[in-house]
């Protein structure tokens, strides 16, 4: 939009859109989130780029190597190359014809929440092209063996890379394009169904070049050097003590924000949050930020207890690169000795989850273990533990939150009784948790407490965390089989024929039990009665634009203002009935 700034008054343009996503993908940043535009929705070449790949061309005829071209190849025999040249999307598109274009382009335009037409979203379908490592060294082991790794050479492979170049993949060939100051072109390589939802997670969103050039990634988002684009700028930071935002004059819909000013104070302590509360100190405290023994009788006695369905999923993720539970057969003796009903029972609202997405509308959800701690005996005696005899004490690592630790101590204990296993219960605070549990790390032995609320409303949001190339994956599981599930179930146009083929995916991966699915939480959380437009969502995202102080609220005559549709809880009935709300 033309009247969209930056809070330094820099106009905000389709560039910087282009700026950001490259950046987010970029090797040297390394960014936790960056899968999302590779593997959830696959951005042209974003993989090859963030992978440090090559490109392979043939020097005679300047054709760029497929997968389809080594498919065809025999073991001898030569092969046409049918690979155009990598498009450069630094150039306008008239400059990047070829001779032999993709398979297939098609068009769609994309609608955004005000009804206005976003940027037009190019859905590429094409046959993928054969990448190797860039690094020289990395790339002949590819094909000559690696004794450390003890892999063999590829003969076949060697010989079809024999007078081949190398072209190394940039930011330059990654799918994104500004064809204007106010379009901005995405081409994707295969369909995506929900690419207007996940974009608008703030993984998608842009950052000021301006202030990262000038202080650097470390600085940049630093108190006096942060410039941001939203309803509120950062007036104040201070690290493990409160953020503080105040209103942008500068933001293009100033004029509807209704607060000026929000401090959000940095609190572990679920007791210090709502001492704090209660002292009038906080106007509201953080979702799912009420102690655990408090929530039934707040519930029956406080207007300002807020609760209500979350997107939301309570897990225990297993390092199967570890002994003994690279074992299937341990990984389901540990999920079958979990009796979840009783965890759920410890708070209100919650409920036990044998799949791994929350339930959603249209949507039937594969099934995995449940209780059943006879046969975990029984599993765990056959892999060479009975009773529990020799088996290595192990650790479940968790963050600091008194829920948390509540929910962590009773998997401790329900391992210990059903099969007299030893479990450690190892307490991080959130930065050192996030570090240690993150999938290039996996520096914990055993399992991890882990939880995820839903990005965006589709099945995706958790199924794609499980894939083998996840930066959030965090198990050490890989398989290729329901890494191609999901890319095919992704790949489905047909709404009804891709969640079939999504349940189909995650009751395959339940069946290998990388994870151990516990239960679904609801939002709940404290809000002062004068507080509105502050209400519990599926995603946990509020809009601060709509909040605003009713200094007449005793008299309850205000009608709230309606919130945008998707973070309505009623807008999806499945949800709403698994927690008991009633769907009105």
């Amino acid at each position: 939009r033309k009247d969209a700034k930056w809070t330094d008054g820099k106009p905000l343009t389709a560039h910087d859109f282009v700026y950001s996503w490259r950046r987010a993908v970029s090797p040297e940043l390394a960014a936790p989130y960056s899968s999302m535009m590779y593997e959830s929705i696959k951005i042209d070449n974003a993989k090859a780029y963030s992978s440090q790949m090559a490109f392979v061309r043939d020097p005679g005829t300047g054709r760029f190597l497929t997968e389809g071209d080594l498919e065809r190849a025999g073991e001898h025999g030569p092969v046409n190359f049918t690979g155009a040249p990598p498009v450069n999307y630094d150039l306008p598109p008239a400059t990047n014809t070829s001779t032999t274009p993709p398979a297939t382009t098609t068009a769609a335009t994309t609608e955004t929440t005000s009804g206005e037409s976003a940027s037009p979203t190019k859905l590429a379908l094409k046959d993928p092209y054969f990448l190797l490592p860039a690094d020289a060294e990395a790339r002949n082991k590819t094909f000559n063996g690696d004794p450390e790794k003890k892999t063999p050479p590829d003969q076949r492979l060697a010989l079809f890379m024999e007078g081949k170049e190398f072209v190394v993949a940039t930011k330059e060939h990654m799918g994104v394009r500004a064809l204007d100051d106010y379009t901005f072109e995405v081409t994707l390589e295969a369909p995506t169904a929900f690419f207007h939802k996940i974009i608008l997670h703030q993984f998608f969103r842009p950052v000021p070049r301006q202030a990262i050039e000038k202080h650097g990634d470390a600085l940049w988002v630093k108190e006096g050097n942060i410039v941001s684009s939203g309803a509120f700028k950062v007036t104040e930071w201070s690290p493990y003590e409160k953020i503080v935002v105040d209103r942008n004059p500068l933001f293009w819909d100033n004029a509807n924000t209704k607060l000026d000013r929000i401090v959000f104070p940095a609190i572990e302590e679920l007791t210090t949050a709502m001492n704090m509360y209660k002292a009038g100190e906080i106007d509201a405290t953080q979702s799912n930020e009420v102690p655990p023994p408090w929530r039934n009788q707040i519930k029956e006695t406080k207007k300002d207890y807020v609760f209500g369905p979350y997107l939301q999923a309570e897990f225990v993720a297993i390092n199967t690169g570890m002994k003994p539970l690279d074992d299937l057969r341990v990984r389901k003796a540990l999920s079958m000795a979990i009796n979840r009903q009783i965890i759920a029972d410890q708070a209100p609202g919650r409920q036990p989850l044998l799949a791994f997405t929350p339930p959603m509308d249209g949507y039937e959800n594969g099934q995995g273990t449940g209780y059943n701690p006879d046969e975990a005996r029984k599993l765990l005696a056959e892999a060479g533990f009975p009773g529990g005899k020799g088996f290595p004490e192990i650790e479940i690592v968790y963050n600091t939150s008194e829920s948390t630790k509540q929910t962590m101590e009773f998997v401790q204990s329900m391992l210990k009784r059903e099969l007299n296993i030893k479990v450690e219960m190892t307490n991080q605070e959130w930065r050192v948790y996030l570090e240690n549990t993150r999938s290039d790390k996996m520096n914990f032995k055993g399992l991890s407490r882990r939880g995820w609320i839903g990005d965006y409303v589709d099945p995706n949001t958790f199924l794609d965390l499980m894939t083998s190339a996840s930066t959030n994956n965090g198990t050490g599981w890989k398989d290729k089989k329901y890494d191609a599930m999901l890319l095919a179930a992704n790949a489905e146009t047909d709404p009804g024929k891709r969640m079939k083929m999504l349940h189909d995916a995650e009751a395959y991966m339940l069946s290998l039990q990388p994870i151990i699915p516990l239960f679904v939480g609801p939002s709940s959380f404290m809000r002062k009665p004068y507080v509105r437009n502050l209400e519990a969502n599926l995603l946990d995202q509020h809009d601060w634009r709509q909040v605003y102080i009713d200094h007449n609220w005793r008299n309850e005559t205000v009608t709230p203002t309606a919130l945008a549709p998707l973070l309505d809880v009623h807008a999806f009935p499945a949800l709403a009935r698994f927690f008991n709300l009633g769907v009105r």
